[in-house]
């Protein structure tokens, strides 16, 4: 039996390792950079070498990029056996080997698979490698490949100085792409906190200068640095997470785990970013769920050397060591809140206060959350400092029990609430804060569901505490023992108006009214039998109710009986009775009510209610004399009318009075698109010296006097008769009756009659009429309606021109 080795294709395993693992070509810049932190950590730790330094230089002519050590260096066996050979790589027991020694920078050792050198061939064409082992005696190494499998390695001709330079002959088409600007870039995102300095093309600092915050805790300049290159935030408060021991995962166990992480509450809602992970001073990616579900409004970083990666090396494995991960960092985080929280010094409480007023929704959703589905640590150490608007004033739940800001009755403290989101038309809450603050009591604003939720939850863990919506809490301020007959005209009268409405007493009297949810709350809490047409009905009812515009139920207008507007209102109803004058004063009031329900500015409103009722009170008594005024008025102006007819027509039977024979009463539908129409046609005549003039209906119902006059002085009528309601049966339509009564007047007067009719008007509504001198009928499309209307204005100046030639 044949026995046989597997063969490598080089050039297509590293086409895939560009495509599956390292599709970022910069990522190779990072392979190459953290081999030779590696290298310099092993030198420093094996052999005692001086720290390390690492150079990088781009040379954009030679299209050359080279990464210089002063590390451990190769061999021609580590060439052969562990550069050239894949996925083989002796740093991780090295690395073991070291820590047994207690040389912490070993933690700093990232390489694990051995496969990271081969991604310098998906951005280069040929890689050189200059190399020499720090114990080695001769000149060193020289070893090269183009990536087609093969490799050459040959002695130095010339001493080369301990450590490895790697070269790299960019591809074309990356030529453009890797500069000094792209790998500064890349390596600051990836290898931001090597331990090695690294040098960009011979600069004086090194491009890693910067520690990050959890190795130097004392330095509060590093976090905020951190915080605001990493996120552009600054931090509100600082968590600094450190672990080096084992880790117990229910039945398992990690024997040994080293954690290091800065963790803060920055000033602003960090939205879509979240904190980063890291591994030997290398980026790994995002915790997005490493964190407990709490802290969704924490950034910052966490560090750990003994995290397994997937190869790709952006990414960890979900193994027990993460998850041992995961539980020292929620453990370590919710201690250091809980114990900044029971910090009573004044600059910490200020440092917490603007964290809540940054990340209230998120520390209130967390919290319950936490006391729903979790431990319940995060929730108990916020629970009583969270902050709320209590009576004009920031309070914990718990300093206001403690201030009194609560109601006792009956052995038991109530806190009102108020909270947008239980009614189709919300409250402002301004109108509450009115009532309750003229009585003396205190109400929560929880407008914001998250703040309800959390109140919730805080009235379920406290039994003597019952936390009340404000609406279950107006009977508290409102009076509705008023006098009888009073109360009675209220509501009959607004009834009529279409809404409800109850007489009450309450402060402050400047409110004339209020809209509270009484009277028909109930409906909305009963269950309605949508299977019987009873309860069908009483459904489509309250929809339609509630959806009708300036219609408030199942919320009644509290009318105030201590308002001086109302009680002028009660003793005019007392004496004339209920007229229009009541209606619209009970208008307005409900229109005022309306806005102090809703409008921010309630407070300005309310100052301004005395001058409006007293302007509402002249109004109410002016109106009585205007309105006797008004009908002796009208009935002068009709009998002026009539005589006026009656003497022009007289005038022109006699001939003293002529018609202008240059005038058209032009009769239409005065809906809205018939006008849009017509008025292209007024233009056609006006443009031809032809005066137009038109008609209206008077509130009778009937001709007015002046709509005959205006038809006897034309010279010729043109009724424009456009399709309105259809009629059963035939498919036509009518049109305007008006027209054809103005018609039957024009005819009756001698005025010669032009119609011009659209196709769809039913032949019965007009045809069994006689007496048009001219009919045109015009089709369904807008150039048909042009067309009839130049001929009708080609025929009427002629009609015109024969009359007054006549004359």
């Amino acid at each position: 039996m044949a026995r046989y080795g597997f063969e490598t294709n080089i050039p297509e395993l590293t086409r895939r390792l560009g495509i599956n693992l390292y599709n970022d070509p910069t990522i190779s810049l990072r392979e190459l950079l953290q081999n030779a932190n590696d290298a310099c950590i092993l030198a420093e730790g094996l052999l005692g070498a001086p720290k390390g330094r690492i150079d990088i230089s781009v040379d954009p002519h030679s299209h050359r990029l080279s990464i210089t050590d002063n590390g451990i260096g190769m061999d021609e066996k580590c060439l052969k056996e562990v550069l050239s050979t894949i996925a083989s790589s002796t740093k991780a027991e090295l690395r073991k080997e070291l820590e047994k020694k207690h040389f912490k920078p070993a933690r700093g050792i990232a390489g694990q698979f051995g496969i990271g050198f081969l991604s310098t061939f998906i951005i280069a064409d040929d890689v050189h490698i200059e190399t020499r082992h720090q114990q080695e005696s001769g000149p060193g190494s020289l070893w090269h490949s183009k990536g087609d499998g093969y490799y050459d390695i040959h002695p130095s001709p010339k001493i080369l100085p301990r450590g490895t330079t790697v070269t790299l002959v960019l591809k074309e088409e990356f030529r453009n792409k890797i500069s000094t600007m792209t790998i500064t870039e890349a390596l600051a995102k990836y290898c931001p906190f090597i331990r090695t300095p690294y040098y960009i093309n011979n600069s004086t600092l090194p491009a890693n200068h910067e520690l990050p915050p959890w190795r130097d805790t004392d330095n509060q300049g590093l976090a905020d640095a951190y915080l605001r290159s990493n996120f552009n935030k600054r931090p509100l408060v600082n968590f600094f997470i450190e672990h080096d021991g084992p880790v117990i995962i229910g039945s398992e166990s990690v024997p040994h785990l080293s954690i290091s992480g800065y963790l803060a509450i920055p000033d602003q809602p960090r939205w879509s970013q979240e904190p980063r992970l890291y591994t030997s001073g290398l980026y790994v990616g995002e915790i997005r769920d490493g964190l407990p579900s709490w802290a969704r409004f924490v950034l910052g970083g966490i560090e750990c050397p003994d995290l397994d990666l997937t190869l790709g090396r952006d990414n960890v494995m979900k193994n027990t060591i993460w998850q041992a991960v995961k539980k020292v960092v929620a453990e370590k985080l919710t201690q250091a809140m809980v114990r900044d929280l029971s910090d009573r010094r004044s600059r910490i409480r200020q440092r917490w206060n603007s964290v809540f007023d940054i990340h209230a929704e998120h520390i209130m959703r967390s919290a319950v959350e936490d006391a729903r589905y979790g431990e319940g640590d995060f929730y108990r150490s916020v629970r009583d400092i969270v902050p709320f608007r209590i009576g004009g004033e920031r309070m914990s739940l718990a300093t206001a029990i403690a201030q009194g800001k609560c109601m006792e009755e009956g052995g038991r403290r109530i806190l009102f609430y108020f909270a947008q989101g239980f009614r189709r038309h919300e409250s402002a809450g301004v109108q509450e804060s009115l009532l309750f603050d003229e009585r003396g009591l205190h109400f929560i604003d929880a407008r914001n569901f998250y703040e309800r939720d959390f109140l919730q939850q805080y009235g379920a863990d406290n039994s003597s505490l019952s936390l009340v919506p404000i609406e279950d809490g107006l009977e508290y301020v409102l009076n509705f023992e008023c006098d009888t007959d009073d109360a009675r005209i209220i509501s009959e009268t607004c009834r009529a108006l279409g809404y409800n409405a109850r007489l009450s007493k309450f402060e402050p009297s400047e409110l004339a009214g209020v809209i509270v949810p009484v009277g028909d709350q109930d409906r909305h809490d009963r269950e309605f039998d949508w299977s019987t047409p009873e309860g069908r009905e009483e459904v489509i009812q309250l929809l339609v109710g509630a959806a009708s515009p300036g219609n408030y139920r199942p919320y009644t207008l509290c009318i105030n009986a201590n308002n001086i507007l109302v009680q002028e209102i009660l003793r005019y109803a007392r004496e004339h009775g209920v007229d229009s004058h009541i209606k619209l004063a009970l208008k307005q009031i409900y229109f005022m009510s309306v806005l102090v329900f809703g409008d921010t500015n309630t407070r300005v409103i309310a100052e301004m209610a005395p001058s409006l009722s007293s302007l509402m009170l002249s109004f109410l008594r002016r109106s009585t004399d205007l309105d006797s005024e008004l009908a002796r008025l009208r009935q002068m102006l009709s009998e002026a009318q009539k005589r006026v007819a009656e003497k022009e027509a007289e005038l022109l039977r006699s001939g003293i009075l002529k018609k202008e024979n240059e005038t058209v009463f032009l009769a239409y539908g005065y809906d809205q698109p018939t006008a849009s129409l017509v008025q292209g046609f007024k233009h056609l005549l006006q443009d031809r010296g032809i005066s137009v003039i038109d008609g209206q209906v008077d509130a009778a119902g009937s001709l007015s006097e002046q709509i005959l006059s205006r038809i006897r002085s034309s010279s010729m009528f043109v009724g424009v008769l456009t399709p309105r309601d259809k009629i059963e049966g035939d498919g036509g339509s009518i049109a305007s009756t008006w027209v054809i009564e103005e018609k039957g007047a024009a005819r009756a007067c001698g005025v010669p009659v032009l119609l011009i009719v659209d196709r769809g008007v039913a032949q019965q509504f007009y045809g069994n009429l006689d007496g048009d001198n001219v009919r045109i009928t015009v089709g369904d499309q807008p150039a048909d309606w042009v067309d009839a209307f130049r001929r009708a204005t080609n025929m009427i100046a002629e009609t015109l021109r024969q009359t007054l030639d006549r004359d």
